[in-house]
C-alpha cells in the first residue's frame, strides 16, 4: 500500500516528467509537509540539500530520483507511525 502511494506522490510531484524531482518540485513537497512550521528560507535550504545530495558538482544538480524519494518517504512514514 505504501509503495503505491509513494509512486503516485512521486509522479504527481514530477511536474516535468523528468524522472527526478528538482528545486521547485521539492520546495512544493516540503511546503506541503511542513506548512507554516518552517519559513520559506528553511524550506528552500531543505530542497537544495535534497537535490544536491547525490553529486559533488554543485553546478549540476541531479535531483531526487524515485528510489531516493521512496527511501526517504518510507523513513518518514515509519517515524510518524512509531512516534504517535
Amino acid at each position: 500500500m505504501v509503495c503505491v502511494v509513494v509512486s503516485v506522490a512521486f509522479h504527481c510531484l514530477d511536474a516535468y516528467n523528468t524522472g527526478s524531482l528538482h528545486y521547485a518540485e521539492m520546495f512544493h513537497f516540503y511546503k506541503l509537509l511542513f506548512g507554516d512550521a518552517l519559513d520559506d528560507d528553511a524550506i528552500l535550504q531543505l530542497a537544495a540539500a535534497a537535490v544536491l545530495r547525490d553529486t559533488s558538482d554543485v553546478e549540476r544538480p541531479v535531483g531526487v530520483t524515485f528510489e531516493h524519494f521512496d527511501q526517504a518517504t518510507v523513513v518518514f512514514y515509519l517515524l510518524t507511525f512509531y512516534c504517535e
